[in-house]
């Protein structure tokens, strides 16, 4: 279904590795999507900036960082792959997966979703204590309060 200014839909669903981030993929499936929505499932894996040097071609002892690096996209892959699937099982013909590397999650998620046109975006919560969240930020926060665009957080329900 087209937007009331009659543009497509594009919606973002941030994701990882975590039962939250199905959830959050579950709950728009089941509560949110319209057949003509286009739909980006976005993972942004924190990485630190060595990662980020490797990743790009940077210095690096060659041969353990292609190890580590090799792991992550094996990381990647398996995720590209479950939620390609769940595309497919959930009738959704517009969607696809994109991987955004990033040593700050939350930057690259709202960049992302600003240059992909994002009309919403969706993530979960990994429910971080307060004193992580006050030290480290959580992404979802970052999302909400840097997006252009209206930010769904999906907490599930106790």
């Amino acid at each position: 279904m087209s937007s009331p200014s009659g543009q497509k839909r594009i919606i973002v669903i941030a994701v990882d590795a975590s039962k939250q981030s199905d959830e959050a993929f579950n709950y728009y499936c089941e509560n949110l999507h319209k057949p003509d929505n286009e739909v980006i499932v976005l993972h942004s894996p924190e990485l630190s900036n060595v990662h980020m040097r490797m990743l790009k071609g940077d210095d690096a002892p060659y041969d353990e960082w292609q190890k580590i690096m090799q792991q992550e996209k094996e990381r990647w892959s398996a995720l590209e792959k479950k939620f390609t699937y769940q595309l497919k099982e959930n009738n959704i013909t517009h969607g696809k997966f994109m991987v955004e590397p990033s040593s700050k999650p939350g930057e690259a998620i709202v960049k992302a979703s600003n240059d992909i046109g994002a009309t919403m975006v969706i993530t979960g919560t990994r429910g971080q204590g307060s004193l992580r969240r006050t030290i480290m930020g959580s992404v979802s926060d970052y999302v909400v309060h840097h997006a252009a665009v209206p930010v769904i957080v999906y907490r599930p329900r106790k």
